[in-house]
């Protein structure tokens, strides 16, 4: 059954473009929204269970909010894992987006079966209105204090430690670390990481080894190579705290005349699907994003079901994949 990770693929967009064309929702420019409607009819796809979703008191379907920034592998790998938990037992995917401060209202009003929050860090409010109105929640890549919220992540602390550690074991001392939002709780372990790491190795973390950054994004490395090559000293390797600022900050220093790894070692976090084909391929921590969305699908319907887990929260394991972007000093 063709199905829209199908229509994404071929018409070579985001699993996001293609639920918002079929929804008429957001910015999409016209070539591209005639692109995934070909696609479409290519395909032979019919979203029509979606449209009874939006016009019905749904059954069989499951919501979930997005905001922030969606266009990368990461969230791709998450729905994809999502649509094919949601397939496995005839759900449909109701896809929310928007970072306005009322998330619950829109399920509310189309009655879903169950929630999926993605990095959202759900407010007391929001928590005893699902409560309130029992519906069966997850939440992935956070952790909230609720019995009846599932909350699966991965072992963020493990691969932030996992990724500096690889760095001091090739000898590198001076190791600074993009730090990121402090509202991605994500991020905040992948920090901790860092830390004991560093910490367990008697290793100074001085302030000027700590580069924050807004977003996960390429501006946001280059934002960093920028301020680095202002100084008079380079670390002599940097943990990103993902792939898209480890890319940003390879490609801005590449350009200022800056090696990898001959003059600096960089590693990111995820294993997005391009690391190992940038220019030097990148040194990363796998992130099993896809298995954590299609086991966050299951979980919600087991919930759905009146089958609760055993395991509230489910920690998934990581691993470091050594590639060519790190190097002795």
């Amino acid at each position: 059954m063709v199905n829209q990770s199908d229509v994404a693929r071929l018409a070579n967009v985001s699993f996001i473009t293609v639920s918002r064309v079929i929804n008429n929702k957001g910015n999409v420019k016209e070539v591209t929204r005639k692109r995934v409607l070909d696609a479409i009819e290519e395909l032979g796809y019919h979203p029509s269970s979606l449209g009874r979703a939006l016009n019905s008191n749904s059954i069989n379907t499951i919501g979930m909010h997005l905001r922030g920034n969606l266009s990368n592998d990461f969230v791709h790998s998450l729905l994809t894992g999502i649509e094919a938990g949601c397939k496995q037992h005839n759900y449909s995917l109701l896809l929310h987006f928007g970072d306005e401060s009322n998330t619950l209202q829109p399920y509310f009003e189309r009655k879903v079966d169950g929630l999926i929050f993605f990095l959202t860090e759900l407010t007391t409010e929001e928590i005893r209105l699902i409560e309130k109105n029992d519906i069966p929640c997850v939440l992935l890549w956070d952790q909230c204090e609720s019995k009846v919220v599932s909350c699966l992540f991965s072992d963020d602390v493990k691969g932030g430690f996992l990724a500096t550690e690889h760095l001091i074991t090739l000898g590198h001392t001076r190791i600074a670390h993009t730090v990121g939002p402090t509202d991605n709780a994500s991020a905040r372990r992948r920090h901790q990481g860092y830390i004991t790491a560093m910490q367990s190795h008697k290793l100074t973390v001085a302030d000027d080894l700590l580069l924050p950054v807004p977003h996960f994004s390429q501006e946001a490395g280059r934002q960093v190579a920028r301020e680095l090559l202002q100084r008079h000293q380079l670390p002599s390797a940097v943990f990103c705290v993902s792939d898209l600022i480890a890319f940003g900050l390879m490609d801005a220093l590449r350009e200022a005349g800056i090696r990898v790894p001959e003059d600096i070692s960089i590693i990111g976090y995820d294993n997005s699907h391009t690391t190992a084909h940038v220019y030097c391929p990148l040194t990363s921590v796998y992130n099993p994003v896809k298995e954590i969305g299609h086991a966050g699908a299951e979980t919600l319907i087991q919930h759905i079901h009146n089958e609760p887990p055993t395991e509230s929260n489910r920690i998934f394991d990581v691993e470091l994949i050594v590639r060519k972007s790190t190097a002795s000093p």
